[in-house]
């Protein structure tokens, strides 16, 4: 049986090539100018090659091609040296040669070939290009790590990416520099508060550190970059700590499962997602039990570890919770979670401009609840366990507001003032004594003169 020499070459998993510079030592059969091999001489010599350890010979040495190109001095008015070759693109599938052409520069500044060959030899000692934009880039970060986020972390760093995407996403991202990166965020703050900025730089160095993972960049540009000190205060959510009479009037105007939900949110600190993923079972005795949440209507895992926990509720309030859920205990006419936005949108922000005072979210509650804890006297570490903070001095740091009353209250502040006003007070009348003591004195003195 004879076989063509592509038929051979997948016999003994070779290329074609391979198998051409090996003629000699396999058993062909040559019929004009056609080469046919004997299938079953072939195998006996692969057989005894193989029992013997027989190895075959080397292969020619493949020429190392150097790349020079070439320069071509074009032009009618103004003569002008242009270079010619093929170049290595970093993509992120692998390297890839291109064919370039670029201006090397006008015949004025490149009197001769040997000055344009030099001029393309700079140019072709620069290492390989990325064509990568950071469009594409952010396509494979997703791709390849879009999982590893939670979905709410990853949601939020999309959008960020929106701030960011107009200024940099049709750019190569072998051109993004640190500079580039420090003028975007310096730009950026005069339109955005600060924790908007803080994201935009976030979710850079993290595109830009799985590029370098990657090894489609040298090294990570946003590395290094700080963030402005000044930044747009308008756009800034500002939390309000709300006093307890406007939370009872707020529960008293509100309907239902709204009313029960802002009394819910109040007394217990709870994030919205993980009130709207409450369910009648999570009861037990006092307390409930919050073990998943709600986000975008899909029902997930919570936040951390620490968000798992029991807090407790008052009897009056867990009645009432028990006696308007369904399937869940807060849930809409359709008896899906209830939706954030559209309590906020369609019931609170109405309610509380009927009101007359104004509230900047959910989380103006929360921050309510820690500031009332700690005016309590509650440990850092209660207030830690029941707004499920992973570390105790978060509530303190973020969500705890001091006020006026707080001032006032202060320990000491009003014996330490009146120990300090009794002392200047005794100071001054000591004075004024020995002024007049002398001043008599001086008196006596001219009088018996």
């Amino acid at each position: 049986m004879l076989m063509t020499t592509r038929e051979c070459a997948a016999l003994m998993g070779v290329s074609s090539s391979w198998v051409r510079r090996h003629l000699s030592e396999l058993p062909l059969v040559r019929l004009g100018r056609l080469i046919r091999f004997d299938k079953i001489l072939l195998l006996e010599v692969i057989n005894s090659r193989v029992s013997a350890g027989t190895r075959w010979k080397p292969e020619r040495k493949l020429m190392i091609r150097h790349q020079l190109g070439e320069v071509i001095l074009k032009g009618k008015k103004v003569k002008t040296w242009y270079g010619r070759f093929r170049q290595d693109i970093q993509t992120p599938f692998g390297v890839v040669r291109k064919q370039r052409r670029v201006r090397l520069g006008t015949l004025a500044e490149l009197p001769t070939k040997n000055d344009a060959r030099r001029k393309l030899a700079e140019i072709l000692g620069a290492p390989p290009s990325t064509e990568m934009t950071f469009n594409e880039l952010v396509d494979r970060w997703k791709t390849g790590t879009g999982r590893t986020y939670n979905p709410t972390t990853l949601l939020h760093y999309t959008n960020a990416l929106r701030y960011v995407t107009p200024t940099f996403g049709a750019r190569r991202i072998s051109t993004i520099n640190f500079d580039a990166i420090s003028t975007f965020l310096s730009a950026q703050a005069n339109v955005y508060s600060k924790s908007t900025i803080r994201s935009m730089k976030v979710v850079l160095g993290i595109t830009l550190e799985y590029a370098l993972r990657n090894e489609w960049i040298k090294s990570d540009p946003s590395d290094g970059v700080k963030l402005p000190k000044a930044c747009c205060e308008d756009n800034l959510v500002k939390r309000n700590c709300l006093p307890a009479q406007q939370i009872t009037d707020l529960v008293a105007v509100l309907s239902e499962p709204y009313s029960t939900f802002v009394a819910f949110m109040a007394e217990t600190g709870a994030r919205i997602g993980e009130a709207a993923g409450l369910r009648p079972e999570d009861f037990d005795g006092e307390f409930v039990h919050i073990q998943r949440r709600v986000y975008n209507g899909v029902v997930g895992k919570l936040k951390t570890k620490k968000s798992d926990r029991w807090v407790p509720v008052s009897a009056q309030l867990k009645r009432q919770m028990l006696a308007i859920a369904g399937e869940w205990i807060f849930c809409t006419r359709a008896g899906t979670p209830v939706d954030d936005g559209n309590m906020l949108r369609r019931h609170i922000y109405p309610a509380c401009k009927s009101l007359g005072f104004t509230i900047s979210g959910w989380h103006d509650l929360r921050h309510t609840f820690t500031t009332t804890l700690r005016k309590r006297g509650v440990h850092p570490a209660v207030i830690s366990a029941l707004v499920g903070h992973s570390k105790v001095d978060l509530a303190m740091n973020t969500y705890d507001r001091v006020d006026r009353e707080d001032l006032l209250r202060s320990p000491g502040r009003d014996n330490r003032a009146a120990r300090l006003l009794g002392q200047v007070l005794t100071l001054n009348r000591r004075q004024c004594a020995q002024n007049r003591r002398l001043i008599r004195g001086m008196r006596d003195k001219s009088s018996f003169a």
